[in-house]
């Protein structure tokens, strides 16, 4: 099971240096906050990224707890199944 927030990136970055890490996460912010982030690459010659940007809008915050409980009631369960 899988437990996601509403929004959720996943993205992986390179670069040749800290100021371009950073640069680059700026882009990524600054596309966010446009809503053109979907699923793509971004770069340069000195810098270069893929991302995945999710949005989930059933998921609440009072899901997202109620999904974190219902998994550890679960895993406690089947610890015990085991244990016996």
């Amino acid at each position: 099971m899988s437990i996601e927030r509403a929004h959720t990136l996943i993205c992986s970055i390179g670069a040749d240096t800290l100021s371009d890490l950073c640069g680059e996460l700026r882009e990524m912010a600054r596309k966010l906050e446009r809503g053109e982030m979907t699923v793509g690459v971004l770069g340069g010659p000195t810098v270069g990224s893929t991302y995945s940007y999710r949005v989930r809008p059933e998921q609440t915050h009072e899901k997202y707890f109620q999904d974190i409980e219902a998994l550890l009631t679960s895993s406690r369960t089947t610890s015990q199944h085991q244990g016996e």
